[in-house]
């Protein structure tokens, strides 16, 4: 049990949380929280399923080897919860598609993916309008892709993807002034 709080211990701190955020976070009290730590008590599934939604690697505190799929740093904790907080695969998709379109604004390249990664990675063709830009305004959204259609260099290229951001911000401007549009 000593050597479980130890990497409780790690794993909290890994994530930069206080004993007190952490509990918080789990459900529990601190009082539990630093039992747990000490290696007094044992947690349960439920307290376990609580911190593995906050990117805790589980199968490191049970067996003491990393798991791959597990949050290394907070940034990478808040990207985790916020792909897990979209309603479904196509949210996930285009979130996916936001983020290539960054990395290919800063020269970064992805390698050594898996198959199964490979299919959530989308390729360097732009995705539908309202899906890559979450946009519910139809004509908008015609318009947006109507312009890709014409640019063959479009690619994910981040210049194109700033600039249909901001004709949907023009355009959320002009509707907030004139609602009929």
């Amino acid at each position: 049990m000593e050597l479980f709080g130890k990497r409780l211990i790690e794993e909290r701190k890994r994530l930069n949380l206080s004993q007190d955020a952490f509990a918080q976070l789990a459900g529990i009290h601190r009082k539990s929280q630093a039992n747990y730590e000490l290696g007094e008590r044992m947690p349960d599934a439920l307290y376990l399923a609580n911190i593995a939604t906050y990117g805790v690697d589980i199968v490191y505190l049970l067996f003491g080897e990393h798991f791959e799929n597990t949050a290394a740093t907070p940034m990478e904790l808040s990207y985790l919860r916020i792909c897990r907080a979209l309603p479904d695969l196509a949210a996930q998709k285009a979130g996916n598609a936001a983020l290539m379109g960054v990395l290919s604004a800063y020269g970064v390249k992805l390698t050594d993916l898996t198959e199964s990664e490979k299919t959530y990675i989308p390729s360097y063709e732009m995705p539908p309008a309202e899906l890559d830009l979450g946009l519910k305004e139809p004509k908008l959204a015609e318009e947006i892709k109507t312009s890709y259609k014409t640019n063959e260099e479009l690619n994910m290229d981040h210049s194109n993807l700033m600039a249909a951001q901001e004709k949907k911000n023009e355009y959320v401007a002009k509707k907030k002034n004139n609602p009929k549009i």
